[in-house]
C-alpha cells in the first residue's frame, strides 16, 4: 500500500516548480503542480492532497484569495505560503487568514522539509484528537428513544453550549455521571481534561483546602 503524502504546489514559476518537485520526490512525497488557482482547484478535486505550497503572487486570483477559499472547503489541510522578499507583510496576513507558515524565496531545502514535516505532523495529530473525541462522545451517548430520553438528550445539548455551571440531581444508579459526560463532550471544553472529584470521600473540614489549596497557619 502506498502511504506517501501528496503535496500540491501552486506557483507560476516553472523553474521553481521543477526544483521543489524534485526535492520533495527525493524525500518520498508525491507531488502535484499547478501554475494558477484554477489548475490547483482541479487537482484538489481529483486527488487526496495532504498539504499545499501556495505562492502569494499568481496570475488571475492571488494566493491570499485562494487561501480564503481553501479555509472554507479544506479547513484541515495545512497551507504553506511562498513569498518573495518584498511580500513578507502579505505572508503575515496569510498567517492570520489560516496559513500554517510561509517560506521566503529562494527556498532553503532543509527549511522546506522541516516545515512540511511539522505541518503534516500537526494535521495528523489534530485528526487523531478529533477521532478520539468522537469515540469518547459515542461511549457516553445517552441511549434510548423514549420521550424522556429524547428530552434529556435535547437538554444536555442546550446546556452544553452555554458554558454555564450545571447541577445534576438524581438517585444512585440513575446515570448522573453519564449525563455529566454527555454535557462535557458537547461543550467548548471538550478538548480539555475532565476532572472528577468524589466530594463524599473527602471530610468536610478538608474539602475546601483540597479543592482550593491552603497556606500553613
Amino acid at each position: 500500500m502506498d502511504t506517501k503524502d501528496t503535496i500540491l504546489i501552486i506557483d507560476d514559476d516553472a523553474a521553481l516548480l521543477l526544483a521543489l518537485s524534485r526535492t520533495l520526490e527525493l524525500n518520498q512525497y508525491h507531488v502535484l503542480t499547478a501554475r494558477d488557482g484554477n489548475g490547483g482547484r482541479q487537482l484538489l478535486a481529483e486527488n487526496r492532497v495532504q498539504a499545499m505550497l501556495l505562492d502569494i503572487e499568481l496570475p488571475g486570483q492571488s494566493g491570499l484569495e485562494i487561501l480564503e477559499g481553501l479555509r472554507k472547503d479544506y479547513p484541515q489541510m495545512p497551507v504553506v505560503m511562498i513569498t518573495a522578499h518584498g511580500n513578507v507583510q502579505y505572508a503575515v496576513k496569510a498567517l492570520k487568514g489560516g496559513a500554517y507558515d510561509f517560506l521566503e524565496k529562494p527556498i532553503d531545502r532543509d527549511v522546506l522539509l522541516h516545515t512540511l514535516r511539522n505541518a503534516l505532523d500537526r494535521k495528523y495529530l489534530e485528526s487523531e484528537r478529533t477521532g478520539l473525541l468522537q469515540t469518547l462522545q459515542a461511549q457516553h451517548e445517552l441511549i434510548g428513544e423514549s420521550e424522556p430520553m429524547q428530552k434529556l438528550r435535547l437538554l444536555t445539548e442546550q446546556v452544553a453550549v452555554t458554558g454555564e455551571k450545571v447541577l445534576i440531581l438524581g438517585e444512585t444508579g440513575t446515570g448522573k455521571e453519564l449525563v455529566a459526560n454527555s454535557v462535557y463532550t458537547r461543550s467548548r471544553r471538550a478538548a480539555k481534561p475532565l476532572v472528577k472529584v468524589n466530594c463524599a470521600a473527602i471530610p468536610k473540614d478538608l474539602i475546601e483546602s483540597e479543592l482550593f489549596g491552603h497556606k500553613k497557619g
